[in-house]
């Protein structure tokens, strides 16, 4: 952080800058690669199985679902903050102060353990029964920014007035790696149709594609201040107008269940599916718009020493 005057007892500023980084442990599981079958952090998911779905998603779609293991040790957890702020005595009976701030924070994440169609898988899609490939995977981004200023003025000993304007903008929204696929469950070969044992999983994560929540407030707010005798009188003007902006496509690229992997590479009919149609350069977002004005008068009463009355 820093301080100081630009102008000595006339303008001054601060300035603050904050770094968080936290690492935390992301997919330690490999995969069984035959000599190293049972032990610990050792996925039943065979080496040789996802070894053959890349191959074939890079060779008939031109898709990289990226690496099956060793990707992720640890996820990254960070942010990024700034504060500015600079106030001005304009003269005895005038000050000014205005500040910005600034956040941004990052957060890894691994894919959705086991949500999708009924029946749910019984396993998480990254555990010690299957493994999902890193583009997967998905990454939630939080920015929050915000501006202040106000003007206090004071026009006699009895008669002051204070004006307030803030503006903050907040928006949380999800990234995804790789290039955009649908994403696909493939089972462990199970029969039962009344359960579904997830063994391998790749592509946009279900809930990640276009996914983004936008919150903007204004708030103008002006009071001016007389005091006579025992009284207070406040008069005020204020406004505040909200905005909701939310872009949320479930399966945004559409879903595909296979029981085995010998069904996906033999391009059997999947056991579930759900065909979705990307939104592009269409506004995709629900809205909500709000508005407040308001207009009010008090008159705070000193009765007494220990006694106000608020009107």
């Amino acid at each position: 952080r820093l301080s100081g005057p630009i102008i000595k007892n006339k303008l001054l500023y601060f300035v603050n800058f904050e770094y968080e980084n936290a690492e935390t442990p992301g997919n330690l599981w490999v995969a069984d690669n035959g000599t190293n079958t049972g032990q610990p952090n050792v996925s039943a998911t065979k080496q040789s199985d996802l070894e053959a779905v890349s191959n074939y998603l890079k060779t008939k779609y031109g898709y990289d679902p990226g690496a099956y293991q060793g990707y992720s040790p640890t996820y990254n957890n960070g942010n990024i903050k700034g504060l500015a702020r600079l106030d001005w005595n304009i003269n005895e009976k005038n000050n000014f102060n205005i500040r910005y701030s600034y956040m941004v924070g990052t957060n890894d994440q691994g894919t959705n353990g086991s949500s999708g169609p009924s029946p749910r898988s019984s396993n998480s899609r990254i555990s010690d029964k299957s493994m999902a490939f890193e583009n997967a995977n998905y990454a939630l981004k939080s920015t929050v920014s915000s501006i202040a200023a106000e003007l206090n003025s004071r026009f006699t000993s009895s008669l002051f007035n204070q004006f307030i304007v803030t503006y903050s903008r907040i928006q949380d929204t999800r990234s995804t790696p790789g290039s955009l696929f649908p994403f696909v469950d493939i089972g462990d070969g199970g029969t039962d149709p009344t359960k579904f044992n997830n063994y391998m999983s790749f592509g946009t994560e279900l809930f990640s594609y276009n996914n983004d929540l936008i919150n903007k407030n204004l708030i103008v707010t002006d009071n001016l201040t007389y005091v006579l005798g025992n009284n207070t009188f406040t008069g005020g003007l204020s406004y505040q107008s909200m905005f909701f902006g939310n872009s949320y496509q479930r399966l945004g690229s559409s879903y595909y269940r296979y029981a085995s992997v010998q069904d996906f590479l033999a391009d059997a009919h999947p056991i579930a599916y759900g065909i979705t149609y990307v939104n592009q350069g269409q506004d995709r977002y629900a809205k909500v718009d709000f508005g407040l004005a308001g207009i009010y008068v008090q008159d705070k009463i000193a009765l007494g020493d220990r006694f106000n009355l608020t009107l």
